[in-house]
C-alpha cells in the first residue's frame, strides 16, 4: 500500500495548510489520510562496497543532488569518519541555501551512517542532526 504525501487545508478554506507524508502522534490528521506508518525499504545484499547510508528529510533533498552529498561526504568527511563534521556541514550548508533562495527555512533533517559491511567486530559510524 502506498502512503503518498497528503495535504491538509483549513475547514471551509480553499489554501493549502500543510503537506506531509506522515505524522508520527497526530492523531487528529489522520481523518484526512495521515499515517504514522513508516515507507520501509530493506537491502539485503549489502557488500564491502556499500559504504554510506543517507537518510534525509525534503528540506536537505531540495537543495542538494545526490552526487553533490556523496561527493561532499567523500571527499570531506569519509576519509576520517567524521558523520558528525559531514551531517553539521550539510545542515549548515542547506539552512544557507533555504534562506539565500526562499528567505525561509523547510524541515531539515538527515542521517549518515558510515558502513563496515563485512568488515568483522566494526560497528558503523553513525550520526543525524535535525
Amino acid at each position: 500500500m502506498f502512503y503518498g504525501p497528503k495535504r491538509v487545508w483549513l475547514k471551509n478554506k480553499q489554501v493549502p495548510g500543510l503537506a506531509m507524508t506522515r505524522s508520527i502522534g497526530d492523531m487528529a490528521a489522520t481523518s484526512v489520510g495521515v499515517t504514522a506508518k513508516p515507507e520501509m525499504t530493506y537491502f539485503p545484499n549489502l557488500s564491502q562496497n556499500d559504504k554510506i547510508l543517507v537518510m534525509g528529510s525534503d528540506g536537505i533533498w531540495d537543495r542538494f543532488s545526490n552526487h553533490e552529498i556523496m561527493m561532499t561526504i567523500v571527499n570531506g568527511f569519509y576519509p576520517n569518519k567524521d558523520t558528525d563534521g559531514a551531517v553539521n556541514f550539510l545542515m549548515k550548508e542547506s539552512v544557507e541555501r533555504w534562506t539565500r533562495e526562499q528567505g525561509m527555512v523547510d524541515d531539515i533533517t538527515i542521517v549518515i551512517a558510515f558502513l563496515n559491511v563485512g568488515q568483522s567486530g566494526s560497528k558503523p559510524e553513525t550520526s543525524s542532526g535535525q
